[in-house]
């Protein structure tokens, strides 16, 4: 028995809900600013879409795999002392 929604990046929860429409950003400083209508001031939506790809294992047996996800990365900040250690 699910307990808890402790993966649910691997389906494993406890109701049956949709996990991610859109994920809303603030911009931080845009070269201009930028206004959704319905949205605060540099406020942006990413919505999730969906990416299906093949997989062929060594036995020749193929799976078809879908994957949904809102496509962002985290970002990080460097300062410039350890900018130069990168080089």
């Amino acid at each position: 028995m699910i307990r808890n929604n402790d993966a649910a990046e691997l389906c494993i929860i406890k109701d049956k809900k949709i996990l991610l429409l859109v994920v809303f950003v603030e911009l931080d400083k845009p070269p201009k600013l930028v206004q959704i209508p319905g949205l605060p001031d540099n406020i942006v939506s990413i919505v999730k879409s969906s990416k299906t790809i093949q997989y062929i294992f060594p036995s020749d047996f193929k799976e078809t795999i879908e994957r949904e996800q809102a496509w962002i990365l985290h970002n990080f900040a460097m300062t410039a002392h350890a900018a130069q250690k990168q080089i």
